[in-house]
C-alpha cells in the first residue's frame, strides 16, 4: 500500500517541512525536490553574487537575441498601463490609413495601388508627407518632402503613384 506523505525532510537545512515548501520534480518517487524552496533560493542568490560577470553576460546575450520581442512586450505593457489611449490612437491611425488606401485604389487603379500598398516603405513615406503637409513652406517641411521623394525613388514607386499619394493625403487631411 502507498502512504500519503504530507511532509518531507530537506536535505540541505535538515528540517521537516510541508510538501508545499518543495518544488516539483517528476523524476523522484514522491514527485518533489530534495531541497526546500528557501534553500534553493539561497543557493541561487549566492551563485548570482559570486558569479556576477557570468550572470550579466547571460542577461546581455538574452537581451541581444530578443531585442524585438522585448520591445514588443514593453510596447504592449505600456499600452495596458496607460489604458486605452495608445490603443485608440493606433486604431485611429489604422482607420486613417485604411481610408487613404481605399481612396488610392479608387484613384490609381489596382496596379499602382498594389505598388504602394505592398511596399513596406509606404508608411514611412506617408509620415514624411504628412509632416510636409503640416508646414509646406518651412524648411523642415521641404526637407520631409525631399526625403519622401528619395525613399519613393529607392523603393521604385512611380512618380504618378507618389503624387497621387500626396494628393490623397492632402485631401483626407482637410
Amino acid at each position: 500500500m502507498t502512504e500519503l506523505v504530507e511532509s518531507k525532510l530537506c536535505r540541505k537545512c535538515k528540517t521537516l517541512k510541508s510538501l508545499l515548501d518543495f518544488g516539483i520534480d517528476r523524476k523522484s518517487k514522491d514527485g518533489h525536490k530534495t531541497r526546500c524552496r528557501q534553500c534553493v533560493a539561497g543557493e541561487n542568490r549566492l551563485y548570482k553574487l559570486n558569479n556576477r560577470n557570468v550572470v550579466n553576460a547571460a542577461k546581455n546575450r538574452y537581451r541581444q537575441r530578443h531585442t524585438a520581442e522585448m520591445a514588443d512586450y514593453m510596447r504592449l505593457y505600456r499600452a495596458r498601463v496607460r489604458g486605452s489611449q495608445l490603443a485608440d490612437r493606433h486604431r485611429q491611425h489604422l482607420e486613417f490609413h485604411k481610408e487613404v488606401n481605399i481612396q488610392l485604389q479608387f484613384r490609381l487603379g489596382a496596379i499602382m495601388a498594389s505598388q504602394l500598398l505592398q511596399n513596406d516603405k509606404t508608411i514611412e513615406i506617408e509620415k514624411l508627407l504628412l509632416k510636409y503637409l503640416k508646414s509646406p513652406e518651412s524648411a523642415s517641411g521641404r526637407k520631409a518632402l525631399n526625403e519622401a521623394r528619395g525613399i519613393a525613388f529607392r523603393a521604385k514607386i512611380s512618380y504618378e503613384a507618389f503624387n497621387t499619394l500626396l494628393n490623397t493625403l492632402n485631401r483626407s487631411r482637410i
